[in-house]
């Protein structure tokens, strides 16, 4: 084939920078236009149910293979309803939700697509659910009782009252359904009948750590592993041999726990965007993988069997395989497992023939030529990089307090291709608002390298904040605006303007000098305008992204095919010509390609 047709066969992407590190390593992943509100696996590893919404609704359930995350069914929701438990029978031929809202349990057959039964319920106040053993019978419990329906038929059989203050569980167990209830030092495993010939009955009680500063429970039966998760700390303790199998470990933030069946696996993910993997050992556990999923903040799902594992993102899906050649991480320390955040940084040439990289706080960059796809000249700036821009032959870092100038030497002029603070033309010394620092700035340099803005960011907030310009030749500051908690910021050269982005608008500033008074100023653009020749982030004349991620030229041909974690954030895609960065705050590197 290759003979055949290499004549009429060229690239349409080059690479310049990056790859494979950048692309994620998962099985599959599969984007979806609306938010993901949960996730479960079918017992048989086989399926996984998504349920799919808004912020406070749910419009349906997909159904995909567990091979290639291939959507096999969707099952339309009211919106009005709210899952608060989702799981499939043992078989994985049913489907069954929990309606919060209205107090019902839906079932469908997902071969079929079928509804089968809709159970509506009293009202209750906690609620824990699970199958029996023959996939017919689900049992509910709550606070007050524990009740039992028929799913084929929507009938209910049988309800045994009880008082309990923590369920922590349910399960089957042979023709029997099991729970778990905590008290102080105590988790106590009871046992009822489908039917009114079982009585409740105490089965036997496990040791558990007591310790009032651990936020939330999760028990995991028939294993007796209990994890918690919460105020900064987890730990799984093993009910059966009254010791700690992991921790208490210190982390900073954590989404939801998961386990495998067999607890051989459990996973925890963090506001860094990585998912820890830990795997059972003689001792207890070890971190077995960090999987870094791009796509933002995400939750963990392992399969039952152990081999696979879902990372799930606000409308992304990515799927792993917990074993395969990839060695376990053998030393990483257990008291803080998650590193600083470190953004990447980019800056391009006007004329399109350098670029220059490095990450937040690093000390070294490095200068890229883009026509040979190489290194040429290594800045070792002696102080960690919070802002650099550059121009065909001027580089510029901005570190604490400090601008740092070089000349960059023509290709064929390059003596030494490592360059320090002794090989520089000029350091700049500037001032900080008070009680500011560095790292938590938006640091952006126009480029001509005349102006340095610097704009606090702040997440989850829409508070404003102050935007500081400064003269990068003398150091001065110019003047001051109202600033916001942005991700992204971008000066229109030529135009005098400053353009940052954040979530949910875009907002400009006019930089506007009075030559009288040698005086400047910023005036507020707003949020409702953009300029028309569009920013860094959005595509070029001759491009555009379409909403599953392909990148088109002008006469429509695909060039580039991005993975979904891509997708949503477009400022995570700094444009320049026929040059795509893709920036991601995950990443070790930036992806730098050509297009055609």
């Amino acid at each position: 084939m290759w003979r055949l047709y290499k004549v009429h066969s060229h690239p349409l992407t080059r690479v310049i920078c990056g790859l494979p590190a950048s692309w994620e390593k998962s099985i599959a992943s599969v984007g979806f236009p609306s938010l993901i509100k949960s996730t479960v696996w079918s017992p048989c590893s086989r399926f996984v149910a998504v349920v799919l919404g808004a912020l406070y609704t749910e419009k349906a359930i997909e159904i995909l293979d567990a091979v290639i995350l291939e959507r096999l069914a969707i099952i339309p929701l009211d919106e009005q309803s709210l899952s608060k438990h989702l799981m499939f029978s043992p078989n994985g031929r049913f489907l069954t939700r929990f309606d919060a809202r209205v107090e019902r349990i839906i079932t469908w057959d997902i071969q079929t697509g079928v509804l089968v039964s809709t159970i509506s319920l009293k009202p209750l106040d906690h609620l824990n659910i699970a199958y029996s053993t023959c996939g017919t019978i689900v049992g509910l419990f709550s606070h007050t009782a524990i009740s039992t329906y028929d799913i084929l038929s929507g009938t209910h059989i049988y309800s045994h009252s009880v008082t309990i203050k923590k369920p922590v569980g349910i399960w089957a167990h042979g023709q029997c359904f099991q729970f778990a209830t905590e008290m102080t030092g105590t988790i106590t495993i009871w046992e009822v009948g489908c039917t009114s010939t079982h009585a409740l009955r105490e089965v036997k009680s496990l040791p558990i750590p007591d310790d009032p500063h651990y936020l939330e429970h999760y028990f995991s039966h028939p294993i007796s592993l209990l994890a918690s998760i919460g105020y900064g700390k987890v730990y799984i303790w093993g009910a059966q041999c009254s010791k700690y199998l992991l921790g208490p470990i210190d982390i900073t933030s954590h989404t939801d726990l998961s386990f495998s069946s067999d607890g051989h696996f459990f996973a925890y993910g963090t506001l860094d965007s990585g998912v820890y993997l830990w795997k059972e050992s003689p001792t207890g556990y070890i971190l077995h993988q960090k999987l870094i999923s791009n796509a933002g903040y995400t939750t963990p799902r392992i399969s039952p069997n152990g081999e696979l594992v879902l990372t799930v993102g606000d409308s992304v899906v990515q799927l792993w395989h917990t074993t395969g050649s990839k060695a376990p991480l053998p030393s990483i320390p257990t008291q803080v497992l998650q590193k600083i955040r470190r953004p990447p940084l980019l800056g391009f040439s006007p004329d399109e023939a350098l670029a220059i990289v490095t990450q937040k706080g690093e000390k070294i960059a490095t200068v890229l030529d883009l026509k040979p796809s190489a290194p040429r000249l290594t800045i070792d700036a002696g102080l960690e990089i919070y802002g650099l821009g550059m121009t065909s032959g001027t580089i510029i870092v901005i570190g604490d307090k400090k601008i740092i100038t070089w000349n960059l030497p023509a290709r064929d002029c390059i003596t030494n291709p490592r360059v320090n603070i002794g090989d520089s033309v000029r350091t700049t010394t500037f001032d900080l608002p008070k009680n500011k620092f560095l790292q938590g700035m938006l640091i952006s340099v126009s480029p001509d390298l005349h102006h340095m803005a610097i704009i606090e960011v702040v997440e989850d907030t829409v508070q404003s904040y102050t935007v500081d310009l400064y003269d990068t030749l003398t150091g001065q500051h110019l003047c001051r605006g109202d600033g916001g908690g942005f991700v992204r910021s971008s000066f229109i050269l030529g135009k005098h303007e400053l353009w940052c982005v954040n979530e949910f608008w875009t907002y400009g500033w006019k930089i506007l000098r009075n030559d009288n008074s040698n005086a400047t100023k910023l005036e507020n653009l707003g949020s409702t305008k953009s300029p028309p020749d569009g920013l860094p982030w959005q595509c070029p004349p001759g491009y555009k992204v379409t909403n599953d991620g392909w990148i088109l030229n002008c006469s429509g041909k695909r060039l580039l095919w991005l993975p979904p974690n891509w997708w949503p954030d477009r400022w995570d895609r700094i444009w320049h010509g026929r040059f795509l960065a893709l920036l991601n705050d995950t990443l070790p590197e930036v992806l730098i390609v050509e297009l055609e």
